[in-house]
């Protein structure tokens, strides 16, 4: 793994005095309640057994409430098929879960439990990735830390959490008195631990002068407790901390966004939301993923694993790859209690294709398919099992559901457009890894097929113009709706399919909010589910991206954001269904399904792609950049797509546009930037690295604004700046 972020705290009191998060932190007494994220409506509801902080190393997940008390720790083992009746479930899960988990603290002489202890409390994210508690009253400070340990190369990640604890005595005097740990249960142990030696089991005397402190670092582990012990001692608590948050802020980068900083903030916790959604075993084998961060299930809910896995194709590409392997043979519902086969649900059963082909796409790792042949057979047979499926003429294929949904129409439109992505993106992976051209050019041939008859029977006309939607059927009819479960039309562009400024394709998105949608909703401002018997909510958080998919100016995209800041939980997270059938705006519930890694794995790939409009094509070694970011400049350092590594900023003003791209690799790269003016003219004189410019200039459209084009080659190592004066 590229190591891209080098965290080195000399002390956990230095660590947790770091940068906290503006926006997802609470404040909690008997008199007074405050939030950082003033809009969100989850803030009336602080009282929230189901309100929790959240972390996971893919092991081990645990659950944190709002006066620091671990709700919840899992430990994952194995997937195992299960018939289930619901059809978006065919494999089930095995985990073991204990709690609750907290520390009593004698001081002289005076035992309070902190779960139940009357001390107000804030909680907040520590750099936005870890919860930490601060109590404080007249003679002691008490921090209290949670992360699960990675460390910074991702290799080692034991299937423990460390619940620290930082007291410090503010006091005028001498205080003394006990730490005890949170009590052992079945599945688990709990101890003191450093590098070195186990310090502590069951309680820790202690003396304090004024302004002296104390580190406990407590461990709570899976049994066999040896084995996990053995793995932490590689490093001391404070260094897991440092490697844990540099594998993060790996992953994560660091994005700033001065005019929308909600947004920049909320990214780094879609992105978690994901990671701490998927499940693994001891030994490294996916085991699965829940709905969400919050709460584990047994069951596996197959499309939303795949959206949750989304990020990490370009973000953590070794996580993407444990992914691929576990879909490869459980993609495909067997028979059961459904027919099952590849048109059970044309897109679950295609997310080993798609999987391999975004993954390939941004890395070019011929090696990966090399090692695992059976990939390129396993993908072949499916993609033939697919193609004989078509029904007529048509090269469109059937598929009775997206996940617990049904797929609309007998030609579902999204699923037939990630049809198009499997068969085109293992084309290249023929002619690349197979090495016969001639089969790579009979797979892109079908996806040229598949593409030709979407665009031709599944655009219609509708209320705005010529749209995409959400299904066809046979005879030609088409499905006006969309689907508050349906997601892969939303992700169009990402998948090359389009481009975001497609007038069909954003006709598309901008109806699906709009009361010509049967399914949306105006009391919730969302998209309702039924699942083809009733409905079983009034929004789900899906339909929310599809709504900010459909944005072309800064006033939009503040709208359709704050719709979803509004419903965006204290912690930072979101929920599957946070209305109710009948609820009206600001009613929102924790108590349906989960938090919800689908949304904000979409959300995620179709900010980077869109948003930021960044995407690195490995097979020729270009960044493509064309920021649009209606509602702010910004600036991502230290981001990786794939195993490239680059910083890029975007600024502009009325009389220039800059955008910067830093090449952080050891061999150059090509890029393609498209500038978006927002003046109706051409441009006065390009500017690269302080010189003017003289190459090529390439002129485009996106919406009704000009753009610009151009192609340069940025230097390993070198950053190149692009300064179009207007």
């Amino acid at each position: 793994m590229i190591i891209l972020s080098n965290v080195r705290f000399s002390s956990i009191e230095e660590a947790l005095s770091g940068p906290v998060s503006k926006f997802f932190w609470l404040f909690y007494s008997r008199r007074f309640i405050e939030y950082g994220n003033k809009e969100s409506y989850y803030g009336r509801k602080i009282c929230d057994e189901r309100l929790t902080f959240d972390v996971s190393n893919n092991k081990v997940l645990a659950n944190m409430d709002i006066r620091g008390t671990i709700k919840s720790f899992v430990t994952y083992r194995y997937s195992y098929p299960a018939d289930n009746n619901l059809p978006g479930v065919w494999w089930h899960k095995d985990f073991t879960q204990s709690g609750p988990y907290f520390y009593s603290i004698q001081i002289n002489g005076e035992t309070f439990d902190l779960d139940k202890v009357d001390i107000p409390v804030k909680v907040t994210l520590l750099d936005n990735l870890f919860p930490l508690v601060h109590l404080r009253n007249n003679k002691v400070e008490i921090r209290l830390v949670v992360f699960a340990p990675i460390s910074q190369d991702g290799i080692h990640r034991p299937p423990a959490i460390f619940y620290g604890m930082l007291l410090k005595n503010v006091s005028n005097s001498l205080i003394s008195g006990k730490i005890f740990l949170p009590k052992n249960q079945l599945n688990s142990f709990v101890l003191v631990l450093e590098k070195d030696a186990i310090v502590g089991e069951n309680e820790i005397q202690y003396k304090l002068a004024p302004d002296e402190s104390l580190w406990v670092p407590t461990v709570i582990g899976a049994v066999p407790m040896e084995e996990t012990i053995e793995e932490l001692k590689i490093f001391s608590s404070l260094e897991w901390l440092n490697q844990t948050w540099s594998y993060f802020r790996g992953i994560i980068g660091d994005l700033k966004m001065p005019q929308d900083q909600f947004t920049a903030e909320f990214f780094e916790r879609a992105v978690l939301q994901c990671f701490n959604s998927i499940g693994m075993a001891r030994d490294g084998e996916i085991s699965g993923s829940n709905w969400g961060s919050f709460p584990a299930t047994t069951e596996i809910w197959m499309k939303d694993m795949y959206y949750s896995f989304l990020p990490f194709f370009e973000l953590e590409p070794e996580l993407f790859k444990k992914g691929i392997l576990w879909f490869l043979k459980r993609s495909v519902r067997y028979k059961g209690r459904y027919k099952g086969g590849v048109n059970h649900s044309l897109s679950n059963s295609l997310t080993p294709a798609i999987m391999a082909g975004l993954y390939y796409s941004v890395t070019g790792d011929k090696n990966f398919f090399y090692e695992h042949p059976e990939i390129v057979t396993e993908i072949r047979s499916l993609l033939d099992k697919v193609l004989k499926s078509r029904r007529g003429e048509l090269y469109l294929f059937p598929s009775a559901w997206i996940s617990d949904g049904p797929s609309r129409g007998d030609y579902h439109t999204g699923s037939n457009v990630v049809a198009w992505y499997s068969f085109k993106s293992f084309a290249d992976i023929i002619e690349d890894v197979v090495g016969d051209r001639d089969l790579a050019n009979y797979h892109r041939n079908i996806a040229e097929c598949i593409k030709r008859d979407i665009d031709r029977v599944c655009i219609v006309q509708g209320p705005q113009g010529p749209q995409y939607v959400e299904g066809v059927n046979a005879d030609g009819t088409p499905v006006f709706c969309h689907d508050g479960e349906e997601s892969d039309t939303t992700l169009m562009p990402f998948y090359g399919y389009t481009k975001y400024d497609d007038p069909a394709y954003h006709r598309h998105m901008r109806v699906a909010v709009t009361e010509a949608n049967p399914f949306y909703r105006e009391s919730t401002k969302g998209i309702a589910w039924p699942d083809g018997v009733r409905f079983w909510t009034d929004a789900t958080f899906p339909g929310y991206i599809t709504g900010l998919a459909g944005v072309k100016t800064k006033e939009e995209w503040n709208e359709r954001m704050t719709i979803i800041k509004r419903l965006t939980d204290v912690d930072g997270s979101i929920w599957w269904w946070p209305y109710k059938v009948g609820d009206s705006e600001g009613m929102v519930s924790r108590e349906f399904c989960g938090k919800c890694g689908w949304a904000s794995g979409v959300f995620v790939a179709h900010f980077i792609s869109q948003i930021l409009g960044l995407k690195y094509d490995a097979r020729t070694n270009t960044l493509k950049f064309r920021p649009f970011s209606p509602s702010s400049d910004f600036s991502w350092k230290n981001f990786r797509l794939g195993k490239m590594c680059f910083s890029v900023e975007y600024k502009r003003s009325d009389d220039f546009i800059q955008c910067c791209i830093e090449n952080n690799n050891n061999s150059d790269i090509k890029a393609e930037v498209e500038v978006i003016l927002y003046k109706d003219e051409k441009p006065k004189k390009i500017v690269i690295n302080g010189e003017e410019y003289k190459g090529v200039v390439d002129f485009g459209k996106f919406f009704e604004f000009n753009t610009v084009k151009i192609n340069i080659t940025v230097i390993a190592n070198h950053k190149s700046a692009i300064e179009v004066i207007c």
